[in-house]
């Protein structure tokens, strides 16, 4: 359902919905990305950066957890975590992850 509202831009629903998920499935790493997505667009960066951070552990090949990450991290001032989780993104992605 998250998904939808993301697709919808009901951002504060996905959030909601993803938040649910995360609580149903605590170890389902688009859970995560999904929420990380709805909170960057609800305005809260740091609590999307958790989320990220949180898909990204659970697969550590997953390069839409890093890309994403990287333009948080970027917003809240990063720039050397935004450029190493870009290249770690790229990387990813020409590996196919």
């Amino acid at each position: 359902l998250a998904v939808a509202n993301l697709c919808l831009e009901e951002y504060a629903d996905a959030a909601e919905n993803a938040a649910r998920a995360v609580e149903l499935a605590p170890d389902y790493r688009d859970a995560h990305h999904n929420l990380g997505l709805a909170l960057f667009e609800t305005g809260d960066p740091s609590a999307a950066l958790a989320a990220f951070d949180r898909a990204a552990e659970l697969d550590s090949a997953y390069a839409p957890a890093y890309r994403h990450r990287s333009a948080v991290r970027h917003i809240l001032g990063d720039s050397q975590g935004a450029y190493e989780d870009f290249l770690k993104a790229r990387e990813l992605d020409a590996a196919g992850g």
